[in-house]
């Protein structure tokens, strides 16, 4: 049935922080749905393709249409989208999901662009026709779809080299992680990004708000900004007062003097950072936090009129 399927799903991603699996799980969670259990040593993970386990003592394989045929499975529907499931080689359902653009990417992407971005490549392990829906509906220039954790890996470190450019990979997921590395600079955001794609980003962003993104390539500016102008006054006004204490135009007490001053002054120029930053997007990301917020609330009070109506 429906539900055996879902179940069946279920376990196999029980324990996995992939979107895919959180939306099974999610569903299975609002169906009220017993998940079955499964034998934990029998876990396998094939990144970018699938996870099979053992429940009762039966293989269950749950994944893309490419891994079902790894593992032999018959496939006689038409279907090429949607995560597979199968039990003991024989197709048992097939799930579709589908990708919702995150709110304010759009608007993020254009302020990267006034930032200096100047291309927006999106790499995927999705299908075809999944990624096309996706990048039609924001100003993405190109996509790869079906891309392997290795295969994005392989297109930043080509990138770099055919470019003098600064490559910057977002990403949030242990697939997403080797081309995070060869990125000059990777960036991991989302509320479920893995330990994995942390350790390798440069920067992590707490959030799943993609105005978050153009903020903090925004606050880089202004930091690095700073940097130089504290360099500048710090050596212009410690060379001067080196200059004028050698030829004797100043004593020595005098030159300690602005040295220090020199030091607090580039103290404070750096406190304003605290002061101006997260300045850019504060309506948007507070007005997407509470619009979040009273999604949750709207569908928290639908799901609990739906199960009172169901008994």
């Amino acid at each position: 049935s429906e539900e055996d399927v879902l179940a069946y799903a279920a376990s196999a991603e029980e324990h996995s922080k992939h979107p895919i699996a959180e939306a099974i799980l999610s569903e299975v969670k609002y169906r009220r749905l017993t998940i079955p259990e499964h034998c934990d040593e029998s876990v396998e993970n094939f990144v970018g393709k699938g996870v099979t386990v053992l429940i009762n003592n039966e293989r269950v394989i749950v994944g893309s249409l490419g891994f079902m045929h790894d593992n032999f499975v018959d496939i006689n529907i038409d279907s090429t989208t949607g995560i597979f499931v199968a039990k003991q080689h024989e197709l048992i359902g097939v799930i579709d999901i589908e990708d919702k653009v995150r709110q304010g990417m759009n608007r993020s992407m254009n302020q990267l662009r006034r930032s200096g971005v100047d291309e927006f490549i999106m790499l995927t392990g999705d299908y075809e026709i999944a990624a096309k829906k996706v990048a039609d509906s924001t100003t993405i220039d190109y996509y790869i779809a079906e891309a392997m954790p290795q295969e994005k890996a392989s297109f930043v470190r080509q990138l770099k080299q055919e470019s003098d450019r600064m490559i910057m990979m977002v990403g949030d997921g242990i697939n997403d992680a080797p081309a995070l590395a060869y990125a000059d600079i990777g960036v991991t955001m989302g509320a479920k990004k893995t330990d994995i794609a942390m350790e390798t980003a440069d920067v992590v962003i707490y959030s799943d708000n993609p105005l978050l993104l153009s903020e903090a390539v925004h606050f880089s500016k202004v930091t690095m900004k700073t940097i130089k102008q504290n360099i500048i006054v710090t050596l212009l006004v410690n060379t001067g007062a080196i200059a004028l204490g050698t030829v004797g135009a100043i004593p020595p007490i005098v030159g300690a003097a602005i040295h220090n001053a020199a030091t607090i002054a580039v103290v404070l120029n750096s406190v304003k950072l605290f002061l101006s930053g997260g300045r850019m997007n504060e309506f948007q990301i507070q007005n997407h936090s509470l619009n979040s917020r009273q999604n949750q609330i709207k569908n928290s009070s639908i799901s609990k009129y739906e199960r009172a109506f169901s008994y």
